[in-house]
């Protein structure tokens, strides 16, 4: 009997190199996979990565960096670097590739692609080379959207300060207009009080004197001299709130003569001496002095105010920059002066904000030179083709030059001498009695009515003609060469002032004497140089007239 043994399964034995085997291969498995993951974050990440060479040409590229670059990641791989940038940025991408490449790393620098046929691309490069390493490795964020909206942000940003500059100029145009309209109107309301009420009170007083010669009963007289003394005053008080309102020196004799008239005028109404040194051939446009003229007044104001000092130095010349410089100084008590131009403080004295404003606004500056217990100095600076100046402006600040003459109020003056040369007066005779051929000037008609009747009274006075404008009295000195002309300063057509000019240059036998309400410093030393033989004032009485007229007329003849 034939037996069979039971056969029992094989078992393998697994050796240790085997498992190791099996969990390196698991382990290759996981990294490949890995791999390729990190090869596709590579890629497709957000950011352009490339590695540079020493010689600048490109060693590898992520799909994302080709596409800055526009081209194709295999076309890339060898191409220089520099052939895809714009020229204009060449200069600044080989500053960073070189300072990258010596250094480890450079900022940040913004370039922009050429991206093949497409439209340009803006990147963002940073850069950074390790140690014992051939290439350099580069970022670029395209930045190209940013760049756009950057742009259109920038050009929204223009054409808003262009809109705001428009804007701005016209309210400075507008502020300028009113302030000018400001004074226009000033000037307006001077001119009624001095064409009207002033001219009216000068007839009656004209009026009153003449009646006084006619020898009436005392009491009669008593009453005509307590009417004239407070017409007289009438005149005074109209005179000082015209010539507050719009001082007609500035219009007659210019800016400088401006200044001096306010030297007097802060002395006599505060106490408060200005030294004035003014170039004379500085003659702005009307409408420029004007606004000179506020701006200095209310720069001195604030000195009155707050120097805690009764004096300062007013100076008006043209540099060899050509700017014309109007200076203000004291030496009081001083401020911060960077307080304030930096902070709000302008605006807390409007009166010095308001002078920045009008000084700006004729394309000057105001520099402001101060310390506390330093004193301060105001400086209103101006090319003078700005403000169409036609003074000379070749002489530098020490106004010591002829044309720059120191102004003071004490300054000598002496009216007569600096009439020019007079000529001998032929005397006319009748019946024996030595008889002035005389002419009135005068735009307004009661004024010349009481002339008349004053000159009338005089047997040594014949009046040989009347004129009611500068033009028509010289046209009458010309035809009738009489002996003296009584002319008003502020007459329309022409004023007495430059017919009076005319007159002593064509004819210097005929003497001229001038009336006038105002009969400040300014004008009498216009009207002299002019070479008239005195200014007088229309307030003053028949009497004092007559003779001033005679005494002059007997002495040049």
């Amino acid at each position: 009997m034939n037996t069979k043994k039971s056969q029992k399964p094989a078992v393998s034995k697994s050796s240790p190199d085997d498992a190791q085997r099996v969990e390196l291969e698991m382990e290759i498995a996981r990294l490949k996979h890995d791999l390729q993951h990190f090869h596709q974050l590579y890629d497709y990440a957000p950011i352009g990565c490339l590695s540079v060479g020493v010689d600048g040409c490109i060693a590898a590229s992520n799909l994302t960096g080709a596409n800055i670059l526009g081209i194709d990641r295999e076309r890339a791989i060898g191409r220089n670097f520099a052939d895809f940038v714009k020229a204009d940025d060449l200069l600044v991408f080989h500053d960073f590739l070189d300072m990258v490449s010596r250094l480890g790393g450079a900022p940040p620098c913004e370039i922009c692609f050429s991206a093949g046929e497409g439209d340009p691309v803006f990147a963002t490069l940073t850069g950074v080379k390790f140690p014992n390493e051939d290439v350099c490795h580069v970022t670029a964020t395209d930045i190209t959207k940013l760049h756009h909206s950057r742009n259109e942000l920038k050009g929204m940003r223009d054409d808003l300060e262009s809109k705001v500059q428009k804007r701005t100029g016209k309210l400075r145009s507008l502020a300028r207009e009113l302030t000018l309209a400001e004074e226009r109107e000033r000037r307006r309301i001077a001119g009624l009080l001095h064409d009207n009420l002033q001219q009216l009170l000068v007839a009656v007083l004209l009026n009153i004197g003449a009646t006084k010669a006619k020898n009436y009963s005392r009491g009669v007289l008593e009453e005509l001299e307590s009417i004239e003394r407070m017409t007289k005053e009438c005149v005074g008080v109209t005179r000082s709130l015209a010539a507050e309102l719009s001082p007609s020196v500035l219009h007659q004799c210019g800016l400088a003569a401006g200044f001096d008239w306010l030297r007097d005028w802060f002395n006599e109404k505060y106490g408060f001496d200005i030294e004035v040194w003014a170039d004379e051939s500085l003659m702005p446009d009307d409408d420029v002095s004007i606004t000179l003229f506020q701006c200095a007044r209310e720069i001195l104001f604030n000195s009155v105010k707050h120097s805690g000092v009764k004096s300062a130095r007013l100076m008006m010349f043209c540099d060899n920059d050509a700017f014309v410089n109007i200076s203000i100084k004291d030496e009081g008590k001083g401020f911060d002066a960077t307080a304030l131009c930096l902070q709000d403080v302008w605006k807390d004295g409007f009166g010095l904000f308001s002078v920045r404003e009008r000084v700006e606004l004729l394309g000057g500056v105001m520099l402001v030179e101060s310390a506390p217990g330093q004193g301060a100095c105001f400086t209103l600076r101006f090319p003078a083709k700005a403000i169409n100046c036609c003074g000379s402006c070749n002489h530098a600040k020490t106004c010591e030059k002829a044309s720059c003459r120191k102004r003071v109020s004490n300054e000598p003056h002496d009216e007569v001498a600096v009439a020019r040369a007079p000529m001998q007066i032929p005397l006319r005779t009748t019946d024996g009695l030595p008889r002035f051929r005389v002419v009135l000037a005068d735009d307004h008609s009661m004024v010349r009515q009481g002339l008349v009747r004053v000159f009338l009274d005089e047997a040594d006075f014949e009046i040989v003609g009347e004129a009611v404008d500068g033009k028509e009295a010289l046209e009458l000195a010309r035809a009738l060469e009489p002996d003296i002309i009584v002319m008003d300063l502020q007459m329309p057509v022409m004023s007495g002032l430059e017919a009076t000019r005319v007159i002593r240059k064509e004819l210097p036998g005929v003497q001229v004497i001038g009336l006038s309400i105002e009969t400040n410093k300014e004008s009498r030393r216009s009207l002299l140089r002019a070479g008239a033989l005195d200014l007088l004032h229309k307030g003053c009485s028949a009497e004092d007239l007559i003779q001033r007229v005679r005494a002059h007329l007997m002495a040049k003849a």
